[in-house]
Order: structure tokens, then C-alpha cells, then sequence
């Protein structure tokens, strides 16, 4: 086992949220697809431990059988777990565990991950929402928080962001998911932009409008629609991602 000093995982992200139903598995997909779709070889890993979901988003399900556990048990190598996502060239998906007694120890998690860096331009883990940060944001050198504008999420939130300043030395950046104008304004809750990005204190990095093509396409396993104001976004989401590189 290598010691933790010399890990050096830069090209790590960690999607994460402060709650449920923000759409960061959709994130996470979308994120990859657009990124692969720009020539990088792109490994996302769910770690949603007995809730795996992305291997629906990217329609890879019926080619599922082994999952990170088998890797470690010594059931598979390490390509037979690993999807290749046809709909889109350079994208590669490790599937969660089905059972959360199965799932991997921080270490043995962050060894993993570490290995498989080494082979793709960039790694990026759809963490689980928890009490408590998961093991998979502790080696993440990136940390994207997806958030709806609606109070309670952006409270929660805030606190995810000071956890990350107080814990972890990582680089931060807001996704604000789902967003509706109409429903913003009406709300008023919350003045502005401004308002939401002073609260968590994390720098925005894209704001995806509320699109129902993206459910629909999801539903699919075509990841994100092809046209419209979310498609829009995804692809200036990822243009902005990787200019953090």
C-alpha cells in the first residue's frame, strides 16, 4: 500500500450536495459526457453505496455486472468493472457497490481512485449525501457543490462549504442546478445571485436552468440533451471546469 504522502491526485473532483434531489448524479453524467465529448478520457466512479443510480443516467445498467467490491475481493480485474458509456467516446463509468456493507474503507477507497487517476485525464466521483462528508471528498482536489435556490438547500450547504474551508485543502466551485427564474422571483426569498454566492461563499462555476429534456433524456441513459437552454449550460459548464486545470 503506498503511503498517504505521496498520493498527488489533482486531476480528482468530488460532485457532492448538501441534500437530495439537486441533481448532482445529473451533474456528474453531464460533466463527464461533455468533457469526453472534448477528446479527454474520463473515468466517473458512483459512489453512492447501495443507491447507485449512474450507471442509469449513462444507460450502461444491463452491462453491469462486477462493481468496485469485486475489485478489491479479487473477483475481476480492474478493466472488467470498469463501463465503457457507448453514447459517448472516452467516457468510462466504475459502479457503486449494490450493498452498503460492501462498500470501501476510506483507504482502501482513496488507493483505488488513486490507480485509476493515473489513466484518465480526469476522475470524478458522484459522492452519497451524508451527515458527514464521505471518505471520497477527503482525496478529491476539486469539490463541486450543486445546490438548488430554494433557503434550505442554500443553508446546509453554507455549512458544507465551511466543513471544506475548516478540513480540506480543496479547490471550490458552485453549481446552482434545476434553476427557474419564474420560480425564483416569485419566492422572494432571495434578492439575487450575488446574494446566494456571498451565503455559501463558494465561486460559481454554472447555473443550469430547469429543463425537462434533461429528465426525459436521463430516462434514456442519453445523459443530457442535445439542444436547449440546459444543454447550453452543461457545455459552458464544462468549458469552465476545465479551465481550473
Amino acid at each position: 500500500m503506498l503511503r498517504s504522502g505521496v498520493y498527488n491526485m489533482q486531476n480528482v473532483t468530488a460532485v457532492t450536495s448538501a441534500k437530495g434531489g439537486v441533481g448532482k448524479t445529473t451533474i456528474t453524467a453531464a460533466l463527464g459526457a461533455m468533457l469526453a465529448d472534448r477528446g479527454k478520457k474520463i473515468l466517473l466512479i458512483d459512489g453512492n453505496s447501495g443507491f447507485r443510480n449512474l450507471d442509469i443516467v449513462l444507460g450502461v445498467s444491463k452491462k453491469l455486472v462486477f462493481d468496485m467490491a469485486d475489485i478489491i475481493r479479487g473477483s475481476c480485474n480492474i478493466d472488467k468493472a470498469i463501463l465503457c458509456c457507448e453514447r459517448f467516446n472516452n467516457l468510462f463509468l466504475l459502479p457503486a457497490v449494490q450493498n452498503n456493507e460492501n462498500r470501501l474503507s476510506s483507504s482502501v477507497m482513496k488507493h483505488l481512485v488513486f490507480l485509476l487517476s493515473k489513466c484518465f485525464d480526469h476522475v470524478i466521483i458522484d459522492c452519497p449525501v451524508e451527515n458527514d462528508f464521505s471518505a471520497d471528498v477527503i482525496f478529491a482536489s476539486k469539490v463541486l457543490i450543486v445546490v438548488t435556490a430554494d433557503p434550505v438547500c442554500l443553508r446546509v450547504s453554507s455549512l458544507i462549504s465551511e466543513k471544506l474551508e475548516s478540513k480540506f485543502d480543496v479547490e471550490k466551485r458552485l453549481v446552482v442546478n434545476r434553476f427557474s427564474k419564474k420560480c425564483f422571483l416569485k419566492s422572494n426569498v432571495i434578492s439575487d445571485f450575488d446574494e446566494i454566492i456571498d451565503f455559501i461563499g463558494v465561486q460559481l462555476l454554472a447555473i443550469i436552468p430547469e429543463d425537462d429534456r434533461v429528465k426525459i433524456d436521463c430516462g434514456k441513459g442519453l445523459v443530457c440533451p442535445k439542444t436547449g437552454p440546459a444543454a447550453n449550460a452543461f457545455h459552458e459548464m464544462s468549458v469552465r471546469f476545465a479551465q481550473m486545470f
